[in-house]
């Protein structure tokens, strides 16, 4: 558990999320988003804490498993940028539904 808390494990996670970020703003260059990804976050609450707990919990998974203590510094932001990015777009996919305030 100890290497859940490492700088190693922090530059991760802090890619991981930058990454997930990135895909907000593909989607506002498109123009899918018409709002903030800060205002669609809030409303969309419930996709969002899963997006954040899922790209954190794959990203646990990866170092617990020893995964990322083979690569050097270019994989590992290669690999922490495609977790957060795969899980952006996996589950916190933007729809038009999701655009019209309720």
């Amino acid at each position: 558990m100890d290497k859940l808390f490492t700088l190693t494990a922090f530059g991760f996670y802090g890619i991981g999320i930058v990454a997930m970020f990135a895909h907000a703003l593909q989607k506002m260059a498109k123009g899918e988003m018409s709002c903030s990804f800060i205002e669609w976050g809030f409303r969309n609450k419930a996709k969002t804490a899963w997006t954040y707990l899922s790209c954190l919990g794959l990203i646990a998974v990866a170092i617990l498993t020893g995964q990322v203590y083979d690569l050097n510094e270019g994989a590992h932001i290669i690999a922490a940028f495609g977790i957060g990015f795969a899980s952006d777009s996996t589950l916190n996919g933007v729809d038009n539904a999701s655009n019209n305030s309720n």
